[in-house]
C-alpha cells in the first residue's frame, strides 16, 4: 500500500525514492571520470593541474548538493510553487562547481606542451562533450522551460552527452593511459586513434540531432494512441540517420576490442613517437610523475608498495585514520539510507487523511534491550558478550512482536501505518543483528587482538561503539514517530 492509491499510498513516493538515488548516481559516474581526465590531461600537457584546491572543494560541494536537487525531474508531477522554487535554485547552484571543474581542466592546458596521444584525445573530447551535456541541462532545471522539454528527445540527448561521450570517453582515456602500467605493453596508437575518431564522430551524429527532435516536441515514449507518432513523422529522416550512426558506432568499438586483446596477449605495437619498441616498452611511456607510476611494475597487482614510497609532495598527517574515516563515511551512507525511509514515512503520513491510533506490542521492552546493549558494550569479554546477548534479544523480541501483530490481523498490507512500521522495523532490526554478530566476533575470534595490537583493538572498539549509538538513535526516532 505504500505506493498504491487503492491502499491509501502515494504513487509519487516511488518517483521521489528513485530520483533521490538516481540523480546522485550521475555524480557517482561523472566525478571519477573527472579524476581520470584530470590525470590524463596533466600528464600529456606536462604541467600541473590548475586550481587543485578549488577542484577538490568543488567536488565535495557537488557531492553534498547532489542530495538536494532530485525533484527537478518531477516539476510536472504537481509540486507546489515553493517546493519547485527550492529545487530550481539548488539546481542552478550545483551547476557552479561543474563549471569550476571544467574551467580548471581547460586552464590546465594553457601554456602546456601538449601531446595528442590516444588517451589525451579522449580526455580532450570529454571537455566539450560534457560541457554540452551540462549546459543543455540548465533549461531542464527551470520549471518554465521543463514544461515543454520534459520527457522529449531533448532529455535523452542531454543525459547521453553527460554519460556516453562524457563518462565513457573518460573510461577509454583511462584504459589507454594505464594499460602500459598494468601490462608493461603499449596499446596500438593507430588503432586507438581510429577508435577515437570513429566514436567521436558517431556519438555526435547520434545525440546532437536529438536536441533538434526534442525541441520539435517529439516524446521519447509514444504512448498516446498514435498522436506522438504522427507528430514525429517529419523527424523520421533524423531517426534513420541516428540508427545508422549507432550501428557504425558499434563497429568502431571492434578496433578497441582487437587492440585490447592484442596488447594483453603480448603483441605490443612499436611507436617511435613515444620511443617505444614493441613489447620491450620503457617502464613509464608517458613520463608521468604521479605515485601510481612509481616503483617496480611487477608487484603492482599482487601487492602494492605504496607505503614504502616517499611522495613527491608530502603532506602533514591529519590524524584521521583510514578506519575512522571509513566508519564516518559508512555512517553517513546509513544516515542517507534511513533518511530516505523516514522521509517516505513523513510524506505518506502528511498526505493521509486518516491515521490509525498508535499500536504497541513490545516497543518499550525492545527499547530497553537495545539501549542496554549499547550501555553494556565495552572492552572486556564479559561486556562484549552482554552487548551481543542483549542485541540478539532485541532482534528476537522484535520478531516475536511482529509475529504477534500479524496473528492479530495487523499485517503490512492492511494500512499505510503498518506497512511503514514493518518496513522500517525490519531494516533496522537487520542492522542491529549485524552489529550483534560483529560484537560477538570481537568477543570471540578477534579478542586476541587486544593483547597483540592494542591500537588496532581500540580502533575496532571505537568503531563498534559508534555503530551501536547510531542504531540506538535510529530506533528512538522510529519509536517516537510511531508510538508517541
Amino acid at each position: 500500500p505504500l505506493q498504491g492509491v487503492m491502499g491509501g499510498g502515494n504513487p509519487l513516493l516511488w518517483q521521489h525514492l528513485f530520483w533521490f538515488l538516481a540523480h546522485p548516481e550521475v555524480y557517482v559516474l561523472i566525478l571519477p571520470a573527472m579524476g581520470i581526465v584530470a590525470e590524463v590531461i596533466t600528464v600529456n600537457a606536462r604541467r600541473p593541474l590548475w586550481g587543485y584546491g578549488l577542484m577538490v572543494s568543488s567536488v565535495l560541494f557537488m557531492g553534498g548538493m547532489s542530495m538536494v536537487v532530485w525533484a527537478h525531474h518531477m516539476f510536472l508531477s504537481g509540486m507546489g510553487t515553493s517546493l519547485s522554487t527550492f529545487f530550481q535554485i539548488t539546481t542552478m547552484i550545483i551547476s557552479i562547481p561543474s563549471v569550476v571543474l571544467i574551467t580548471s581542466l581547460v586552464m590546465s592546458l594553457w601554456g602546456g606542451s601538449i601531446r595528442f596521444t590516444t588517451p589525451m584525445l579522449f580526455a580532450l573530447a570529454f571537455l566539450p562533450m560534457f560541457g554540452i551535456g551540462g549546459l543543455t541541462g540548465l533549461p531542464l532545471g527551470l520549471a518554465a522551460s521543463d514544461v515543454t522539454l520534459h520527457d522529449t528527445y531533448y532529455v535523452v540527448a542531454h543525459f547521453h552527452y553527460l554519460v556516453a561521450p562524457g563518462t565513457v570517453f573518460a573510461l577509454f582515456a583511462g584504459i589507454y593511459h594505464w594499460f602500459p602500467r598494468i601490462t608493461g605493453r603499449m596499446l596500438d596508437e593507430r588503432l586507438g586513434k581510429i577508435h577515437f575518431w570513429g566514436s567521436f564522430i558517431c556519438m555526435n551524429l547520434i545525440f546532437m540531432p536529438m536536441f533538434v527532435i526534442g525541441l520539435m516536441g517529439v516524446n521519447r515514449r509514444l504512448y498516446d494512441a498514435g498522436a506522438s507518432y504522427a507528430l514525429a513523422q517529419p523527424t523520421l529522416m533524423w531517426q534513420t540517420h541516428m540508427t545508422y550512426a549507432a550501428v557504425v558506432l558499434g563497429l568502431f568499438q571492434l578496433p578497441f576490442v582487437w587492440n585490447l586483446l592484442k596488447g594483453w596477449l603480448g603483441s605490443g605495437q612499436e611507436n617511435h613517437t613515444l620511443g617505444l619498441a614493441g613489447t620491450g616498452l620503457p617502464y613509464n611511456p608517458w613520463n608521468a610523475k604521479t605515485l601510481d607510476w612509481t616503483g617496480d611494475l611487477s608487484p603492482i597487482i599482487p601487492k602494492c608498495d605504496f607505503l614504502d614510497l616517499t611522495p613527491f609532495n608530502p603532506r602533514a598527517d591529519t590524524g584521521t585514520t583510514a578506519g575512522r574515516l571509513g566508519l564516518w563515511l559508512f555512517l553517513a551512507s546509513l544516515t542517507m539510507f534511513f533518511g530516505s525511509l523516514f522521509s517516505a514515512y513523513v510524506m505518506l503520513r502528511a498526505g493521509s487523511t486518516t491515521w490509525p491510533e498508535p499500536f504497541a506490542i513490545f516497543p518499550w521492552l525492545e527499547t530497553a534491550l537495545l539501549l542496554g546493549a549499547s550501555a553494556a558494550f565495552g572492552e572486556t569479554r564479559i561486556r562484549l558478550i552482554s552487548a551481543n546477548t542483549l542485541g540478539l534479544a532485541f532482534v528476537a523480541v522484535k520478531l516475536l512482536g511482529d509475529v504477534a501483530m500479524i496473528r492479530k490481523g495487523l499485517v503490512p498490507s492492511a494500512t499505510l501505518q503498518l506497512a511503514s512500521w514493518f518496513t522500517l522495523g525490519a531494516v533496522h532490526a537487520a542492522h542491529v543483528f549485524a552489529g550483534a554478530l560483529f560484537t560477538g566476533w570481537l568477543a570471540g575470534p578477534a579478542f586476541r587482538i587486544k593483547a597483540e595490537n592494542r591500537e588496532r583493538w581500540q580502533a575496532r572498539i571505537e568503531a563498534t561503539r559508534r555503530y551501536w549509538i547510531f542504531v540506538d538513535i535510529v530506533w528512538l526516532a522510529l519509536v517516537g514517530s510511531f508510538h508517541i
